[in-house]
């Protein structure tokens, strides 16, 4: 009766145990179903901004890299051009490198981009808050409109004033009316 009985709570402290890590496995398991059903979702959220992105741009937009870029075909002023980004799930662009630049360059249209410095004179700032590190200003740019038309606080690519293949970005006062480039990263 010794025995058995050993054999009897050996057996089930095994079995308790064995479903204690089964229910540990399937509560992980849930856990990343649920992730990846999460990741799925804003993939397909994502997919559907580009898609509304593509219907609202009679051009089309363009893709590059891990963005998709809405290019305007009308002209507003800066804000205008900044909350008509946000209202497409974007943003004006950020341009994080020299290959994005040099993109950008190739649609060949003077539009605004997202960065300005608009909070404190000088200090240049992207949409998304963050500082400008790297910078592509035309010759002798940011100049404040040498004083001429009162403040330029905010950036725009213009492929038309400056030789360099690269450095194009102009200051210009904000109530301008130029196009626009939105950006949404899509990976």
């Amino acid at each position: 009766d010794g025995i058995i009985g050993r054999q009897y709570f050996t057996e089930r402290n095994k079995l308790q145990i064995s479903n204690k890590n089964l229910t540990e496995e399937r509560d992980q398991l849930q856990a990343s179903y649920k992730t990846r059903t999460e990741e799925r979702d804003k993939l397909q959220r994502d997919i559907d901004i580009f898609q509304r992105l593509l219907v609202k741009s009679p051009n089309g937009s363009k893709v590059f890299g891990n963005s998709i870029y809405y290019v305007s075909t009308e002209k507003n002023d800066w804000e205008y051009a900044n909350l008509d980004c946000l209202k497409r799930g974007a943003q004006l662009v950020i341009i994080n490198n020299q290959e994005e630049q040099k993109f950008l360059i190739t649609l060949n249209i003077r539009s605004w981009i997202g960065l300005t410095d608009r909070e404190t004179e000088g200090t240049w700032k992207w949409v998304d808050d963050t500082p400008l590190t790297t910078a592509y200003w035309g010759d002798r740019e940011p100049n404040n409109g040498d004083g001429k038309n009162g403040e330029e606080d905010c950036a725009e690519i213009n492929n038309s004033w400056y030789s360099d293949p690269v450095k194009k970005w102009n200051d210009f006062s904000c109530t301008t009316l130029l196009n626009w480039i939105c950006e949404k990263v899509i990976c």
